[in-house]
């Protein structure tokens, strides 16, 4: 992990050393170095704002409204809530998110925050002066960083040079009342001066007594505070916002062009089985058909066979079946009188008489198939012609 912190001079934590660069062009080889940065810087400006929790499509253009008319230019906002609809704005301008994206690939940012939300991160997990409000010092030599802080609020990080007690301590004061007139701030107790120089501390001691004082053991606490991670905060520029989206489209068109490319890839295959499957299974139904045409005609030459070979050995008729074998011999249109049927002696006999249609002329019958073993004889009663059909069965 790779912890940055971006003010006059850029100072880059590797966990176990730290090292000072002044900026320029040789930056950006350093940084590309590197796999993951989180990163934190000092120039923001702050504002606390109302708005509304529940329309958030209208809270972020609220705090942007209200964050403009204090200040004035370009800023990349970012919001966090400290209360019931109240909002603390930070915003960076946007000429120092370019200045750090174009040394630093977006790709590689996991952290972008202002440099109070780091050392916050640091006072709210070490729990130093807890309930009081904070005038935090932060010395890193030649400048010295102050930052007012009371729970999760903070102001804006002053820089100042001095470099004894007698002139700092009053900075220290004048950002305190500053503070308290700007956020109506009443707090009895005073504040509590935390920083990371003992030497300074124990002279703001003696030279005001009960002044409220405390040391915090790190010589970069925004770098530690930026390791101790836990943050909901990235600066993103909007362009950049523009451009991802743009990629999220892409990539969600072209997964649902790759879906409904594979969607009609494979409802042609299925078409295309489908025929296939069709037409074989309407070869097989033909093959079937005439199969069964051949097994009837088969059957149908048997029948007579089959049925007379049972009236010998059984002596039982199947009145529907001689019926039908009958008469599936006879031309078309005759009609029948009278049909019985009778046992002579091994065998069964079925006698009919037959009238053509319409009392229409009798044609011949031809002697095939069943009927090779009938009698046929012409007949007239009352006029009307027939056949008389004797068969045995």
């Amino acid at each position: 992990m790779n912890c940055v912190l971006f003010n006059d001079s850029i100072h880059v934590s590797d966990g176990i050393k730290t090292e000072k660069f002044e900026k320029g062009p040789h930056l950006g080889q350093i940084f590309s170095r590197m796999k993951e940065v989180h990163l934190c810087v000092v120039e923001i400006d702050v504002l606390i704002a109302a708005a509304s929790e529940n329309a958030l499509d209208k809270k972020d253009g609220i705090l942007s409204l209200k964050f403009s008319e204090y200040y004035k230019g370009d800023y990349v906002l970012q919001d966090e809530k400290i209360g019931q609809n109240i909002f603390q704005v930070a915003g960076i301008k946007s000429e120092k998110v370019k200045e750090i994206y174009s040394l630093i690939p977006s790709g590689k940012v996991a952290t972008f925050v202002p440099y109070a939300i780091a050392v916050r991160n640091l006072l709210l997990r070490n729990k130093i002066a807890e309930n009081k409000m904070v005038v935090f010092l932060d010395d890193f030599g030649h400048e010295k960083l102050i930052t007012v802080f009371e729970g999760m609020k903070f102001s804006r990080t002053r820089t100042v040079f001095h470099a004894e007690a007698e002139q700092i301590l009053p900075e220290i004061k004048r950002s305190a009342i500053n503070y308290e007139k700007k956020m109506g701030y009443k707090g009895e107790d005073g504040f509590v001066i935390v920083t990371n120089n003992e030497k300074l501390c124990h002279e703001f001691k003696h030279m005001e007594k009960g002044l409220m004082t405390q040391v915090v053991d790190s010589p970069y606490p925004s770098l530690d505070g930026l390791r101790m991670g836990g943050f909901g905060l990235k600066y993103i520029l909007q362009e950049e916002i523009i451009k991802r989206r743009r990629q999220e489209e892409f990539y969600k068109w072209r997964r649902c062009l790759s879906i409904s490319a594979a969607v009609l890839v494979i409802g042609i295959f299925f078409n295309c089985y489908n025929r296939v499957n069709f037409k074989f299974s309407q070869n097989s139904l033909d093959r079937e058909r005439y199969r069964n045409l051949r097994l009837g005609a088969i059957l149908d030459q048997l029948d007579p066979q089959v049925y007379h070979a049972v009236l010998q050995q059984q002596k039982r008729i199947n009145y529907a079946l001689a019926y039908r074998n009958v008469f599936k011999a006879l031309p078309a249109g005759y009609t029948t009188d009278s049909l019985k049927f009778y046992e002579q002696g091994r065998h069964w006999t079925m006698e009919a008489y037959l009238y053509a249609p319409d009392h229409g002329l009798i044609s011949s019958i031809p002697a095939g198939g069943v009927l090779q073993r009938g009698r046929i004889r012409d007949f007239i009663i009352n006029g009307k012609p027939g056949k008389y059909l004797r068969i045995d069965l």
